[in-house]
């Protein structure tokens, strides 16, 4: 049995059928917040934090910030591509990490400071092709990364009173999402 991750309020836990540990700032973290997880293919753990990112891998600890080129502010959802790339959407914006180093998408929206915006989820999903889908502006703009430019595929897809909540594709490629206020 593999070992379950939780991000909490005081850091990472790693649950391995017996017993919690917790790791922190005091163990190398950027944050205790922690906002996301994602386990990539090579084993590594990718935790996002109100400061930034860490990567824990093989036991060791590194840190990401904005002074190393990922996009500032929370980093509020990690996602793997097929292509090995892992994709932040933050509190700036939407960015990838190739291995060697960050590249900032242009035309993702900044995530505004509100009640309202902080507790919802800030969606993005990466298609099979290897592309970043996001929601762009507060309500329901889907938009798609094309390796060069974001580009709009639905505006105002939703009714007002309700926002995407989650993005994700399936096996097949298809792009399911969760509308916040009615599943």
């Amino acid at each position: 049995m593999g070992a379950a991750w939780f991000a909490t309020a005081h850091g990472v836990t790693r649950f391995d059928g017996r017993q919690f540990k917790t790791l922190s700032r005091v163990d190398g973290l950027l944050d205790d917040s922690v906002l996301s997880l994602c386990e990539t293919r090579d084993g590594s753990l990718w935790v996002g934090s109100a400061s930034g990112a860490n990567r824990i891998k093989e036991g060791r600890i590194t840190t990401y910030a904005a002074t190393n080129g990922l996009a500032g502010g929370e980093i509020f959802h990690i996602e793997q591509g097929p292509d090995g790339r892992i994709w932040f959407r933050t509190r700036e914006g939407l960015c990838f990490f190739d291995g060697q180093r960050f590249q900032s998408v242009p035309g993702v929206s900044r995530i505004e400071d509100s009640l309202f915006t902080f507790w919802r989820n800030k969606p993005l999903a990466v298609a099979p092709n290897g592309m970043g889908w996001v929601v762009t502006k507060d309500r329901g703009e889907l938009a798609q990364w094309d390796g060069q430019t974001m580009k709009p595929v639905a505006a105002d897809l939703i009714r007002t009173n309700d926002w995407i909540d989650t993005l994700h594709f399936d096996r097949k490629g298809r792009l399911w999402f969760q509308l916040g206020t009615r599943g």
